[in-house]
């Protein structure tokens, strides 16, 4: 345990800290585009004929999609490449095969 190992630990902290916030803020996008959504039904429920609570619960919709897919980027962009980075290298530290001469 050098200070090689010690450095990969504060890189790992640090990608798992980006990848934690970028997590929240895709949730906050989330939350925001279901309390839009709810806003615009107790709008519609005030007055049934509102188009705009209409026009309002579909972009609240979008929002949350908009949240949805950025949190899916996250996991295919940054979430499954790191884990397939720190599966490597805890194969290599703890089945290292070595093959006859």
């Amino acid at each position: 345990m050098g200070p090689e190992s010690r450095h990969l630990r504060e890189s790992d902290a640090m990608a798992l800290g980006v990848m934690i916030v970028i997590y929240v803020y895709c949730f906050l996008v989330m939350v925001l585009g279901l309390l839009v959504r709810n806003a615009a039904s107790r709008r519609q429920l005030q007055d049934p004929a509102d188009t705009g609570a209409t026009t309002l619960a579909q972009s609240g919709s979008a929002i949350t999609l908009a949240g949805c897919l950025a949190s899916w980027f996250e996991y295919c962009c940054l979430v499954f490449p790191y884990m397939m980075i720190r599966l490597r290298r805890f194969v290599r530290a703890n089945w290292a095969v070595t093959l006859p001469a």
